[in-house]
């Protein structure tokens, strides 16, 4: 949105394009982690999380002396 701000309030300027531009890329590299996390780092935590279920259904047996 705020890249969209400065095109339409520096019309066809170069530095006004330069900003725009600095703003598009600011904002991809501020989402890239959130991104990353929601496409691949889920998928080892659903598999740990799988393991842990399956470890809580397995019956154990304490013995004393």
């Amino acid at each position: 949105m705020l890249s969209e701000a400065v095109r339409q309030a520096t019309a066809s300027s170069d530095l006004g394009n330069l900003l725009q531009q600095g703003l598009l890329i600011i904002g991809w590299v501020a989402n890239w982690r959130p991104v990353q996390i929601f496409l691949y780092d889920w998928w080892p935590l659903s598999r740990e999380a799988e393991l842990y279920g399956i470890l809580s259904r397995i019956p154990v047996k304490v013995l004393g002396n």
